[in-house]
């Protein structure tokens, strides 16, 4: 514990507020329809789970080393005393307050402090003294917070951030956010208490209110903790109901949950200092008559509003969604699960499935992750395994919500397809920036996202990045189709009746769009490029680094520019203007010869970093600029040349032509150059001769092939 690497706990700390969502919980069956809770979530009726091996599993958390036999007889006497309890329910139990996470398990009696799996969590822990000195600095956080100018700052934030949206649900009391730590605190407390074996379980929302008030966070608290650098304070946990009379009923989830908020909390490098935590068990009214736990008439009307509200937490583009996706050790043969209950895996219940789409649909995946269970060192490592999806249309949406699972499908299955809708529609609409990185979506997924830009769902959109991913050109086809024929959606529109009649508009109408990104796709290559060229070249800014397309890729952009200066309003105009290029080692001095005279007339910005390019380029950018001068007396439009002083086959042989491209490039602002030029005082002269003096800034670079060699002799060495 005190040889934390800071590294580590970055990475752990991107990762509890990256990633938690989740609804409402789940109630009892037989309950009413229109008093069920989102419990009723996800799940067939009938649903065989698939238990993986047990070879690279840590034993469940209910085990011990009692014989089969033994285990038997004990799961008999249990189901026994089960359908006594059923024929006759014992009056609810008061709680105790001296040990507020600890309540009687319906499901075992078993304890965890022996299994192998609770023995290698212990080393997450910190002792008391750790303990103290984290209470100490949180508290000193807490007393800096009501400082009138941090309050000011806090506030300004929050709305810049836009916090306000939740404001609503969070005021009427109708969604609450617990304390995240408090809740360490208390799990702590409970580890602490080697007398007491049963299992670490959360209340719900009356009983904590009851008993524990402290346990939730104001929005007062909530926009106070807000602050700069600092992920936005709202948690959401989207996790499966393992049983529906409680659903973490031997402590799990809470558990993994609370060893990810000891890592987020619990270090001095750590700049959060109050979270607030939607668990829809302790955040939404519950109703559990066989316990006791009433959902009253107003408490009912709150819940119906949390339902309606839960979506802008989950979708919210600052807010951290944390998915815990696998089960626990052991289940469901040893949770007592009844037979009738939903056990179907993560990603086929309707509710998390929803939810993971709604915190798919800004696209920061540093805000989306999923908690690892088996291997605590990896605990949040994004995942490339659809864990964060494209975002999907109301109509897509409700067809997959056909196939997945709900406790009570009737209710359930409508409630989260209008859910999905009217968030999606809200969301999207508002959406100037749609950035998904490293996430290796294949042609699918690419092709739903470009399904959902041509039904017209962004129409401010005005930056689209797509950087590591694995598509091909057939997801180019759907994805370009998109960008260039986006429909007209009147204010009206019934998502229901989307179809390929709607009205369409053509992207050089959509001026807005100014930023497009494809970097690390190397699947998409020259036919990619291709299928893609007219959009390209009607769109501001577009980054093509490690694409490996060649010299088919480069025509079909020339190709397309041509067209589209010839239907513009002037007749010369091209509204691609800065190109970057790298990281690949197809582009060539052949490949890149077609664009030379497009680069010298038309662009502000090109970078060849990490390319195949010699001397030949060179020349032929300062011979076409000359010529240009010369024909039409017009000057280089070039304001940022970047990339050259990778390409390590560039010699001194270069110079003037470098000094001629320099000599016609008026507007010039910033230019990469080897660092070998600048030693040498003939060069070094020739080239500041050439630029305009206290405008262009040149920057003489080391390739990063020689700071590559140097870290490996140093390693070496």
């Amino acid at each position: 514990t005190t040889n934390k690497q800071k590294t580590n706990n970055t990475i752990i700390m991107g990762a509890l507020l990256s990633s938690c969502r989740r609804g409402p919980g789940q109630e009892q069956q037989g309950v009413d329809n229109d008093t069920q809770k989102k419990q009723t979530e996800d799940g067939p009726e009938t649903t065989t789970p698939v238990i993986e091996g047990d070879d690279d599993i840590p034993k469940n958390i209910v085990q011990n080393d009692e014989d089969d036999n033994d285990d038997t007889s004990q799961q008999n006497a249990v189901n026994e005393d089960m359908k006594e309890e059923k024929k006759d329910p014992p009056e609810p139990q008061p709680q105790q307050p001296e040990t507020p996470l600890q309540q009687p398990s319906t499901t075992t009696t078993r304890t965890i402090r022996d299994t192998e799996w609770f023995q290698e969590a212990q080393h997450a822990w910190f002792d008391q003294g750790e303990l103290a000195e984290a209470q100490q600095r949180n508290e000193q956080a807490n007393q800096e917070m009501l400082e009138e100018s941090k309050v000011e700052q806090a506030q300004r934030l929050w709305k810049k951030l836009q916090g306000v949206e939740l404001e609503p649900m969070l005021q009427s009391g109708a969604i609450r956010l617990l304390d995240a730590f408090w809740l360490l605190q208390h799990v702590y407390q409970k580890h602490q208490d080697s007398s007491n074996n049963a299992p670490f379980l959360l209340p719900c929302r009356q009983e904590l209110e009851e008993s524990h008030p402290q346990a939730f966070l104001t929005l007062e608290q909530i926009q106070n903790a807000t602050r700069e650098r600092e992920r936005f304070p709202v948690v959401c946990l989207s996790y499966m109901w393992l049983h529906p009379d409680h659903p973490d009923p031997q402590g799990t989830t809470l558990f993994y949950l609370a060893q990810t908020i000891e890592r987020e909390f619990f270090d001095e490098t750590s700049y959060t200092k109050r979270i607030g935590i939607f668990w829809d068990y302790a955040s939404l009214y519950q109703h559990q008559p066989h316990r006791g736990i009433e959902r009253l008439p107003e408490h009912q009307v709150m819940f119906k509003k949390g339902l309606q509200g839960l979506g802008s937490f989950y979708s919210h583009p600052h807010s951290s969604v944390l998915r815990l996706t696998e089960f626990p050790p052991g289940y469901p043969s040893e949770y007592q699960v009844p037979s009738l209950a939903n056990t179907a895996a993560y990603e086929n219940r309707g509710w998390p499935v929803m939810e993971t789409h709604l915190a798919s649909l800004t696209g920061d995946s540093e805000l989306l992750k999923d908690v690892e269970t088996k291997k605590r060192t990896n605990f949040m490592q994004p995942r490339a395994n659809g864990s964060h999806p494209p975002p999907m249309s109301p109509k897509a949406m409700a067809d997959k919500l056909q196939t997945v699972s709900f406790t009570n499908t009737k209710d359930d299955r409508p409630l989260c397809t209008q859910l999905y809708a009217d968030e999606f529609i809200r969301r999207m609409a508002l959406q100037t920036q749609l950035q998904f990185h490293n996430l290796g979506w294949q042609d699918k997924q690419v092709q739903e996202l470009g399904k959902v830009l041509g039904l017209g769902y962004v129409p401010h959109l005005t930056k689209l990045s797509l950087k590591g991913h694995r598509f091909t050109s057939q997801g180019c086809m759907i994805l370009a189709g998109g960008l260039a024929f986006t429909r007209i959606r009147p204010p009206d529109h019934d998502w229901r009746n989307d179809s390929s009649r709607m009205p369409v508009k053509p992207i050089p109408l959509m001026h807005q769009f100014t930023f497009f990104e494809l970097d690390d796709c190397p699947y998409v290559q020259d036919e990619g490029i291709r299928i893609m060229a007219e959009v390209l070249v009607q769109i501001r800014h577009v980054r093509l680094k490690d694409v490996r397309f060649g010299v088919e890729g480069c025509e079909a952009l020339v190709d397309a520019a041509e067209k589209a200066i010839a239907g513009s309003e002037d007749g010369k105009t091209l509204r691609l203007q800065s190109l970057h290029l790298s990281d690949s080692d197809t582009l060539n001095d052949e490949a890149v010869s077609p664009l030379i005279d497009l680069i010298v007339e038309h662009f502000v910005s090109i970078e060849f970093g990490r390319c195949n390019l010699t001397d030949a380029t060179c020349q032929a950018l300062g011979n076409a600029a000359a010529q240009m001068h010369q024909e039409t007396g017009q000057s280089c439009r070039l304001q940022r040349i970047e990339g050259l002083e990778q390409n390590r086959d560039i010699t001194s042989a270069s110079v003037p032509s470098l000094v001629t491209l320099f000599s016609h490039c008026p507007n010039l602002r910033s230019v990469f150059l080897p660092e070998w030029m600048e030693k040498e005082p003939t060069i070094h002269a020739q080239i500041a001769a050439a630029v305009v003096p206290d405008q262009t800034i040149v920057r003489y670079t080391r390739s990063a092939t020689d700071i590559i060699a140097d870290e490996t002799n140093c390693r070496q060495s």
